[in-house]
C-alpha cells in the first residue's frame, strides 16, 4: 500500500480493520486527535510522520532490536508505522503526561505472535516523543520463570511455558515496586536465553524509566490468579494470531533455540503452547484496550 493509500484510508477512518481493532475509548480518542490535528494539513503529517519514522528507523524503515544480546533487523511495513507505532506510541506517551506518572503497558498474546518484537519497536517509537531525560524500558515476563531446578523438582520441567511454571507473586512485587515507588532504582530480573533460565537483579529501572513495557504471555489474562499483574497495567494491548501460524513460529524457534528436532518442538508445542493458546485468547481479548488483528 503507498503513503497516498495509506492517507486516504486514515483520514477516511477506514484505516484500523486490516491492521488494528481499537476497543478502548481512550484510544480512539487519540487516534482520532492526530486525524483532527492535521485534518486540514496533511503535508504536516507527512512530515511529522516522516521526522519519527526517519529518526527511529532510519532511512531504510529498519528496526534494530537486541533483546537476547543479538542484534537483529526488521524490516517495517509502512502503513504500521503510520497506523500503528506512531499513534500508539503518541497516545501512550499523552496518558503518561497526564498521569503525571509512571504508567505500564501489558503486551500480551500466544506463542509467536510478535511480542518481544512489537515492544522493542514501540519502545522505540515512545523514546522519540518522550524527553531526553526520560526513557521507557522493556520487562519481560519470562524472566518470572521459576528455574528449571525448581520445575525439575515440581515435575513441571517440561511444562516450561504453562501459567503454573510462572512466579506469579514475584512478577506482581516487581510490578507494585515500579508502579508505587517511582522516585529510587529497582533490579529487575531478565531470561537469559543461553542459560534458559531467568536472572535475576540483571537490569535497573530508574527514576527517569517512566513507561514500562511488560509483555509475556500471561500478562492480560485475569483467571487463576493473574490479575495480581493484569490489574496494574493502564494499558492493554493484545497482539492476535492464528493457530496455524503460532504453531509454525514457535516450533521452528524452539527447535532453533532449543537445538531439538523439529518433532521434539512439535511435542512441546502441543503439550505447552497449544494450551495456552485458548487460554490466552479467552482472557486477554475480553479485558484490553487495543487487538493487533490476526498475523498471517
Amino acid at each position: 500500500m503507498c503513503t497516498a493509500e495509506v492517507l486516504d484510508q486514515f483520514f477516511a477512518g477506514r484505516s484500523t480493520p486490516d491492521i488494528v481493532r481499537i476497543v478502548s475509548p481512550a484510544l480512539s480518542r487519540g487516534i482520532w486527535r492526530i486525524r483532527g490535528k492535521f485534518e486540514h494539513d496533511i503535508a504536516a503529517l507527512l512530515d511529522e510522520w516522516k521526522t519519527c519514522v526517519r529518526n527511529v528507523l532510519g532511512a531504510d524503515v529498519t528496526a534494530k532490536i537486541n533483546p537476547d544480546n543479538v542484534e537483529k533487523s526488521i524490516k517495517i511495513e509502512l502503513q504500521d508505522t503510520l497506523l500503528l507505532y506512531y499513534p500508539l506510541a503518541l497516545h501512550i506517551t499523552e496518558e503518561h503526561e497526564k498521569k503525571q506518572d509512571r504508567i505500564i503497558v501489558g503486551i500480551g498474546g500466544a506463542a509467536g505472535a510478535g511480542k518481544t518484537v512489537f515492544s522493542w519497536i514501540l519502545r522505540a517509537f515512545i523514546n522519540y516523543f518522550l524527553p531526553e531525560s526520560c526513557c521507557c524500558e522493556i520487562l519481560g515476563l519470562d524472566a518470572y520463570h521459576f528455574t528449571n531446578e525448581k520445575l525439575t523438582e515440581q515435575g513441571l520441567r517440561h511444562l516450561k511455558g504453562r501459567p503454573e511454571t510462572f512466579d506469579q507473586k514475584s512478577a506482581s512485587i516487581d510490578l507494585s515496586k515500579l508502579r508505587l515507588s517511582t522516585e529510587g532504582s529497582h533490579s529487575m530480573p531478565i531470561y537469559d536465553r543461553q542459560l534458559h533460565n531467568p536472572k535475576q537483579n540483571a537490569v535497573e529501572m530508574g527514576p527517569n524509566c517512566k513507561i514500562i513495557l511488560i509483555e509475556g504471555l500471561f500478562v492480560l489474562n485475569t483467571e487463576d490468579g493473574w490479575d495480581v499483574v493484569s490489574s496494574q497495567l493502564d494499558i492493554k494491548i493484545y497482539l492476535d494470531i492464528s493457530l496455524d501460524l503460532s504453531r509454525l513460529r514457535a516450533t521452528e524457534r524452539k527447535s532453533r533455540g532449543n537445538k531439538i528436532t523439529e518433532a521434539k518442538a512439535l511435542e512441546h508445542f502441543r503439550q505447552v503452547d497449544e494450551p495456552n493458546y485458548a487460554y490466552i485468547a479467552k482472557s486477554a481479548i475480553a479485558h484490553t484496550n487495543v487487538i493487533r488483528i490476526n498475523q498471517q
